[in-house]
């Protein structure tokens, strides 16, 4: 195989990726996600989430630790990844990361 057509069999065109990334947003149902503790050592968790207008929105319960921690420090990394059950390949799941930051609406 030619480096070129390795190329086009491996990289996806971008509205196959967009759609990819919408399905895979639509389909899990928690995120995990990774905080800063006050010493600065990283937490990490999951919640579950919705996804409004590009938007991820997390309930934080005050009992979890992430709660905390996005108080002090609000920028956290989110993963959506597929379950292992899903995967035909453990080194292959779909996964996708974002660099968040987070606003608190307290009620």
């Amino acid at each position: 195989m030619t480096d070129e057509a390795a190329a086009e069999k491996t990289f996806f065109h971008e509205d196959d990726v967009t759609d990819r990334l919408k399905e895979l947003i639509e389909r899990q149902q928690s995120l995990l996600m990774a905080t800063l503790d006050a010493t600065g050592f990283p937490y990490l968790s999951y919640a579950p989430y919705v996804w409004v207008d590009g938007f991820f929105y997390v309930l934080m319960s005050q009992l979890a630790p992430y709660t905390a921690h996005v108080d002090s420090y609000p920028h956290v990394e989110v993963m959506l990844i597929t379950d292992e059950s899903e995967a035909s390949q453990i080194y292959a799941r779909e996964r996708a990361q974002w660099r968040c930051e987070v606003v608190l609406h307290c009620r």
